[in-house]
């Protein structure tokens, strides 16, 4: 593929291309399908001195202008990035997962997305699955002997899923081709593949897993640097803890004042108003016009286009990682690979019946509503069309900061409470818009005093069940979810970045500010992290203590 980028940053573009061929398939780019990542500690060893050697080079390209020095910026941060991944955060040896989620591609990308024909997906996959036997070898070479427990556990679940995906569904997908020998060829493949993944699952179960421990914590120095590296974002460890917790108690003093007011049984009226079992994917689709036509109504951010997505479930591999996702395609991607799906996860058909009606109190009206405005209208939905308009190739490429991502979309949920949709009761509206809030509050004080200051899951879970009152199955996902994934802080450390950016530019503008501007100007630079997003959107962007 050829990009519209600076002769002097290809390269290195197409260096980082070659050595992320998952990354580049997501993004739309598809020179390196049918790649799985390479963990062997040689290619680490050669990517290691070839992302210094590309650092260097990248700081004696001039950056004269604002534009120049935001694209070089990006780039820093993804190469500064992926030299801490490899060299310092080494998660290829601590987490399993990093081994299995790569395999979900299959199922939510190859057959998902007709961005080739289907010969040529089946191809892919088939190249795919005869690398599993080397790549999982490499896992066992690489992964230390005794592993954190939750690492284990969460890999165990998403392993299960696949293997079930491709031991039993997949087959609908690869008869849609005429060609017999490539089925049967796929059929042998499939075969030993899913063999090798299932020594896997056997292995993390019965070698891993009675060796584990419970050390799944990155300290507070790694978590520090991870943050700076992926987010630009270097700020005290207790004056980060102290901000999320002040909003955190600000959340709940709101939710609680209002349960004083409408008494002690509010909370569950407004909670037992959610679907049935069936009811969840219909309930799920009416919300999507009734927000998508709000936000033109309400006139808050240019729609490039009225497309809807597609509301499916959860596939099985994510279920105990995430109650709703978007799952959207790349920015580079053609536009007969459109597809983009709204994840909604039911419970699990072997729960009790007492287990489901628990899990659906999640989707409560008041918070399922908030969920659509996070995922799909204004949210993350709106996000990959902006990314798909953005003039600048290495935007697309680079700008993708999960802070930016996650903290936008939060950020649209109280921004469109607050331009005053109605769809139904305002108060309920708010008790969902408030739970909401203090789930992602907790996840941030999670992520801190997990990693860095000694607490237990246990500990995570009776916090996410008390702040953000959840019930007890919906908490231990959360508090799970937490042990791998250090960053979750990000959804309200970029909902708060969001609000002092757009409280700074407001000030600027003066009489000439608009909220809809704002938020034009703010997407149409795709999803960077905010710190930089600030020096090109504010005349005086300040340092780095100005940014919360």
């Amino acid at each position: 593929m050829e990009f519209n980028i600076r002769d002097e940053f290809k390269p290195i573009v197409n260096r980082w291309l070659k050595a992320n061929p998952m990354a580049a398939h997501i993004l739309g780019i598809h020179e390196y399908d049918g790649q799985l990542p390479d963990y062997s500690p040689q290619f680490i060893t050669n990517r290691i001195q070839e992302l210094n050697e590309d650092l260097k080079i990248l700081e004696a390209i001039p950056a004269p202008d604002s534009k120049d020095s935001f694209e070089k910026g990006l780039i820093q941060l993804k190469l500064e990035e992926e030299l801490f991944r490899l060299a310092e955060y080494r998660e290829y040896e601590e987490n399993p997962v990093v081994y299995v989620f790569p395999l979900a591609l299959i199922e939510t990308s190859y057959v998902s997305r007709s961005f080739d024909s289907i010969d040529n997906r089946i191809k892919s996959i088939i190249s795919i699955e005869k690398q599993i036997p080397d790549f999982l070898k490499t896992a066992r070479e690489n992964l230390k002997e005794s592993l954190p427990a939750p690492k284990i556990t969460m890999a165990v679940q998403f392993l299960k899923g696949i293997i079930t995906f491709l031991k039993d569904n997949l087959i609908s997908f690869i008869v849609k081709s005429d060609d017999e020998s490539l089925i049967q060829e796929w059929s042998e493949v499939n075969l030993s593949a899913v063999a090798a993944l299932a020594d896997f699952f056997e292995d993390l179960n019965n070698i891993y897993l009675p060796k584990s421990h419970n050390n799944f914590a990155m300290g507070k120095e790694k978590f520090l640097k991870l943050l700076a590296k992926t987010e630009f974002v270097n700020l005290d460890l207790e004056h980060l803890l102290k901000v999320g917790e002040d909003n955190l108690e600000k959340n709940y003093k709101q939710l609680v004042a209002i349960l004083q007011e409408k008494g002690k049984e509010y909370l569950s009226q407004v909670q037992n108003e959610c679907p049935s079992e069936d009811q969840l994917l219909p309930w799920v689709s009416e919300s999507l016009d009734r927000t998508r036509n709000f936000i033109i109504q309400a006139d808050l951010v240019t729609l490039p286009t009225t497309e809807q997505c597609k509301v499916i479930q959860t596939p099985e591999f994510a279920r105990g990682f995430a109650f709703a996702a978007m799952s959207t395609p790349g920015p580079f991607e053609k536009d007969e690979a459109s597809e983009a799906y709204y994840w909604v996860t039911p419970p699990d058909p072997n729960w009790p019946e007492m287990k489901k009606k628990e899990f659906l109190k999640f989707f409560s009206k008041a918070f399922l509503e908030m969920v659509t405005i996070h995922e799909v209208w204004p949210g993350h939905y709106l996000q990959l069309l902006y990314n798909k308009t953005t003039e600048s190739d290495i935007t697309k490429l680079f700008a993708r900061s999960t802070t930016m991502i996650e903290g936008y979309a939060h950020y649209a949920e109280e921004m469109v409470y607050d331009a005053g949709y109605e769809p139904f009761d305002r108060t309920k509206l708010k008790v969902g818009q408030l739970l909401g809030a203090l789930i992602r509050n907790c996840r941030y004080v999670a992520a801190i005093k997990m990693h860095t200051m000694g607490m237990t899951v246990e500990e995570a879970k009776q916090l996410f069940m008390e702040k953000a009152m959840m019930t007890e199955p919906s908490a231990t996902i959360e508090a799970n979810r937490g042990t791998i994934n250090p960053m979750y802080l990000n959804y309200t450390l970029g909902k708060l970045l969001i609000l002092k950016l757009r409280e700074d530019y407001k000030k600027e503008k003066g009489e000439h500010y608009s909220l809809k501007e704002f938020h034009d100007t703010m997407l149409k630079h795709g999803s960077p992290p905010i710190t930089l997003l600030r020096k090109v959107m504010l005349e005086n962007p300040g340092d780095e203590n100005d940014i919360l």
